[in-house]
């Protein structure tokens, strides 16, 4: 019986997939987006809370980070933009995925020089009544230091960690308040920021605190992606929750993915904007439970199963990197068996191994060729001055043309 529903399924999908118009609309008006969390038209958010889980994230609630949530946020708030988006606008078209900068377009990105690059990294430890927070210790930091270095070392990336600076507020003495649909906790998080870190920085800033337990879920990290403003700010850097900050944890290696210019693996599947209204085609498809196929009427960033759709171009779609592979949010080390938008089959053997996922630590130790390039890119395009002894200047030299997509 299990095998005839899936099948009766996938059948339901592919007749409503040969339907779809075109996918050449404008992306859905986002006016009045709130924090994800508090939009429930997606099948994979919010994880629900007081569900335990084994591995990353240990008896604590199912976990995640808001960076590409916040980013949405301060642009539908905020009016932020990329630094490059005025640049991008040829590239920019009606129908595309929105380009944040040259490194989005694949030739740019591949013709970036992968010589050595050295990342100055420094940290300010908030501490909670009068210690270092969650029970943190310099030889933990010390550790997950030495993790960074080896996940990113496959990269050609290293580091050059500046002694950690230990810090007190008055305002926050123990911990920064629990995550919640208020934003409290977001506010309390840039304050710091502004109080704590330089405003022209010469580093990726990183924000060490302790955060109240609530029943929203876990937050373990937000960082800054290097076209946002911010990262040439004081508000820019990234925050860690201390208490996954160890050897053993990668939250960390995860969230300077971002502040690298890298998307989760999934952007492309669970971080797409589903329709709330459409053509009848995408109205059936949402009655259906088939929110990710009903995405693809409305959100050019759609990225598919690879294996069914060899046509894409997938350095367009999704995270741009083509040798990433489609998949959905999910908590564990191999794909799912179900799925909520009934397309587990199609994902099956998605790699779950690959950093900016959400897998459990113990299984996620790989980065691939384009995320490297893409690394190296945006890190000198938008934030060179995060990289040690002219090491953008010398990749630039090395890279020749890269730059011309930016005129």
């Amino acid at each position: 019986m299990q095998a005839t529903s899936t099948l009766l399924c996938l059948l339901l999908v592919g007749v409503a997939v040969a339907t779809l118009p075109a996918r050449n609309g404008p992306l859905p008006d986002h006016q009045g987006f709130q924090v994800r969390p508090q939009n429930r038209s997606h099948p994979h958010w919010p994880p629900p809370s007081g569900h335990e889980r084994e591995g990353r994230i240990g008896t604590l609630d199912r976990a995640f980070d808001l960076t590409w949530e916040m980013w949405e946020y301060r642009k539908a708030r905020y009016g932020v933009k990329s630094i490059f988006e005025d640049k991008m606008t040829k590239y920019n078209g009606e129908g595309s995925c929105p380009k944040q900068g040259g490194c989005d377009i694949a030739s740019v990105r591949d013709s970036t020089a992968m010589t050595p690059m050295k990342v100055r990294v420094r940290t300010h430890v908030v501490l909670q009544d009068g210690a270092w927070p969650n029970g943190l210790t310099s030889e933990m930091l010390k550790a997950q230091e030495a993790s960074l270095k080896q996940d990113w070392g496959q990269l050609n990336v290293d580091f050059d960690f500046v002694d950690a600076e230990e810090h007190t507020s008055s305002k926050y003495p123990s911990c920064i308040p629990e995550y919640d649909g208020s934003n409290v906790w977001y506010d309390a998080i840039n304050e710091l920021k502004r109080t704590l870190f330089d405003a022209e920085p010469d580093a990726i800033n990183v924000l060490v605190t302790c955060q109240t337990p609530g029943s929203g879920g876990t937050l373990l990290g937000i960082g800054t992606f290097p076209w946002d403003p911010a990262a040439a700010t004081n508000e820019g850097g990234l925050w860690m929750n201390a208490a996954h900050i160890g050897g053993t944890h990668k939250t960390y290696n995860h969230e300077l993915g971002h502040n690298f210019g890298l998307w989760h693996t999934f952007h492309g599947v669970s971080e797409i904007f589903c329709p709330t209204e459409g053509t009848e085609d995408c109205k059936a498809l949402m009655r259906m439970g088939l929110c990710s196929w009903a995405c693809a009427c409305m959100d050019p960033c759609w990225e598919p199963p690879h294996n069914l759709h060899p046509e894409y171009d997938y350095n367009n779609v999704g995270d741009f990197c083509a040798d990433t592979g489609a998949t959905f949010r999910h908590w564990d080390c191999t794909t799912p068996a179900t799925d909520p938008i009934c397309e587990a089959d199609e994902f099956t053997g998605a790699p779950n191994d690959n950093i900016m996922g959400y897998s459990p630590d113990s299984c996620i130790n790989k980065l691939t060729p384009h995320q490297q390039a893409r690394v190296h890119c945006w890190t000198c395009d938008a934030t060179p001055f995060v990289v040690e002894n002219g090491g953008c200047a010398k990749k630039r030299a090395a890279s020749q043309s890269l730059r011309g997509h930016h005129a």
